[in-house]
């Protein structure tokens, strides 16, 4: 977490010197890069956390009572999108071991209410199913879903309700 948040650290300083205007960086993340990307990101200096735009979860082994707000406050406009595949066998395997991870990838956060700077969309597919073709012609479940979020576009709605456990 540590060298990934120094590298980006070190990208955005260079990015801001090398551009004029405001600009704003999205973030993509599957599995455990939902992990790094969690945990990075509000480690930036104050100076760099204005430049974090959208942010994209797939398949998140964070835990479901991970404080997912924390993100959606890192930068001045961001947004949070959750994507979950309620198929995901490996997020129960990962879950069961003793990692400090968890389910969100596959059941959602807890305390994410309709309408906030968190969205989260449910697919009936496995743990990398964001990455296989769904028959959408020549769009891929990422062009369909992902880069829409990132762009602050209308993302649509996920093919399947939040399950509900226990």
């Amino acid at each position: 977490v540590g060298q990934f948040r120094d590298r980006l650290t070190a990208l955005l300083t260079t990015i801001s010197d090398k551009t004029r205007g405001p600009y704003r960086v999205n973030f993509a993340a599957h599995s455990f890069g939902t992990h790094v990307l969690a945990h990075a990101l509000p480690s930036l200096p104050d100076e760099q956390r204005k430049f974090i735009g959208n942010i994209a979860l797939m398949g998140s082994v964070l835990p479901s009572s991970f404080n997912v707000m924390s993100l959606s406050t890192i930068g001045p406009s961001a947004k949070v999108y959750n994507f979950c595949s309620i198929d995901d066998k490996i997020l129960l395997l990962n879950a069961a071991l003793p990692l400090r991870s968890g389910l969100a990838g596959r059941v959602g956060f807890k305390g994410v209410f309709e309408g906030s700077l968190v969205e989260q969309r449910f697919f009936r597919f496995g743990h990398g199913g964001y990455f296989n073709d769904l028959a959408l012609g020549s769009t891929s479940w990422l062009g369909r879903y992902c880069v829409p979020g990132l762009l602050r576009e209308e993302v649509p709605p996920g093919t399947h309700s939040r399950p509900r456990y226990g």
